[in-house]
């Protein structure tokens, strides 16, 4: 699943962040968007568990949105 999370604290520790997202989720992939400053996700956590994480990795969630994108899988790769 991929997410958009707007309102996450520019002072968030990403590589904390993108350490506890992979521990539970060793394919996850975290990042910034540069336009938007939003964090970008994908992982097969859900949008709970991903709140979980940033409450884990320092950030509160008060104002936090958590966005699920619609999936742009081709189905070429067999997944």
């Amino acid at each position: 699943m991929q997410y958009e999370i707007a309102g996450v604290p520019t002072t968030l520790d990403l590589p904390l962040l993108t350490r506890l997202i992979t521990e539970a989720d060793p394919a996850a992939l975290v990042d910034v968007a540069p336009d938007t400053q939003k964090l970008r996700a994908s992982t097969m956590l859900d949008a709970p568990e991903l709140l979980d994480v940033l409450v884990r990795a320092g950030a509160a969630v008060e104002g936090v949105v958590v966005d699920r994108l619609p999936s742009q899988c081709c189905g070429g790769c067999g997944g």
